[in-house]
């Protein structure tokens, strides 16, 4: 009887704890530093979503960025990129005001007036989720461009880059 009490009372306190639920998560990020293998700097901002479900911390779902500008330069010469990304993100809200994530891009696109590539990334972030409606956050991304194309011609590429970017979110859980 003790047992099948303390089973019920179990139970019931992790249901009343639990919930499950749908994750909306638009953000903006600016890159504060970054580097490509091909010794460019890259400064820029862009914006994008998560979309995923949430049940007891743990989330799971759809990481799209649609519309980023980046202006990469050396010491000659400096380029604006328009980036796009689609990949799919793990986090975990930890209980104490903290939330992680991993995200991996299985689309990765770059593209200037004249030159475009595409590959994979992966992000990795950190939120602080004290503030009221508001996440801020600070996020690493490293990404491999495989194909690349210039005036029309279209090659293999070996180029990476990294970026470390602050980031602001507004995440609801509906």
């Amino acid at each position: 009887m003790k047992k099948l009490l303390a089973t019920i009372t179990a139970l019931t306190l992790l249901s009343l704890s639990a919930h499950a639920g749908i994750l909306i998560d638009p953000y903006i990020g600016y890159t504060v530093s970054g580097s490509t293998s091909s010794n460019f700097t890259i400064t820029g901002s862009d914006m994008g979503a998560r979309l995923g479900f949430t049940n007891m911390g743990l989330g799971f779902g759809v990481d799209a960025t649609v519309a980023g500008t980046h202006t990469y330069k050396d010491a000659t010469t400096s380029t604006d990129y328009t980036r796009s990304n689609m990949g799919v993100f793990v986090s975990y809200h930890f209980p104490i005001l903290v939330r992680g994530y991993a995200t991996y891009f299985v689309n990765s696109k770059i593209s200037s007036s004249a030159a475009s590539a595409t590959g994979t990334a992966t992000k990795l972030g950190v939120q602080y989720t004290g503030f009221p409606l508001i996440a801020i956050g600070v996020e690493y991304y490293n990404m491999a461009y495989k194909d690349a194309e210039i005036g029309g011609i279209k090659f293999t590429s070996s180029v990476t880059e990294s970026q470390t970017r602050l980031a602001l979110s507004v995440p609801f859980n509906l």
